[in-house]
């Protein structure tokens, strides 16, 4: 007995398979989270150099409300997540909208962050784009 060959794929299922695994890319990348930044705060620094900006980043309804601080140079909004701090209110005691549970202000070439002890810190850096950057909780 002689085994057959198999024979290769048709050029109409090829056609098909490729079609199938464009529409899969382009579904994934449709549900992929569209985020926003909703400024709430902006603080020019002293000498008009940078700008501290407070917002929330809203990536739809998996993303629970959060505070993100950026430091840009003043001709620059932020885009992305904060460069500097971000915190939400998923600490103990919970705070459902974090957002007026921090403050900005500058004070001799620093920037200084206030916020609730509550908030629960997933980044806090001390310094960004040579501004250093003090924290104090309340």
């Amino acid at each position: 007995m002689v085994a057959k060959k198999p024979s290769s794929l048709s050029a109409s299922t090829t056609s098909r398979c490729t079609i199938m695994g464009i529409i899969i890319l382009l579904t994934a990348n449709a549900c992929a989270p569209s985020c926003s930044n909703d400024d709430i705060q902006a603080e020019a620094s002293p000498d008009m150099e940078f700008v501290a900006h407070k917002f929330s980043r809203n990536c739809g309804a998996t993303t629970k409300f959060n505070v993100q601080v950026s430091i840009d140079k003043l001709d620059r909004n932020p885009s992305g997540t904060g460069n500097a701090f971000i915190a939400d209110g998923g600490g103990k005691p919970r705070i459902s909208i974090p957002i007026d549970r921090v403050h900005l202000s500058w004070s001799q070439g620093s920037l200084l962050v206030r916020y609730d002890k509550n908030l629960r810190i997933f980044k806090q850096e001390k310094q960004i784009k040579g501004v250093p950057i003090l924290y104090e909780s309340f």
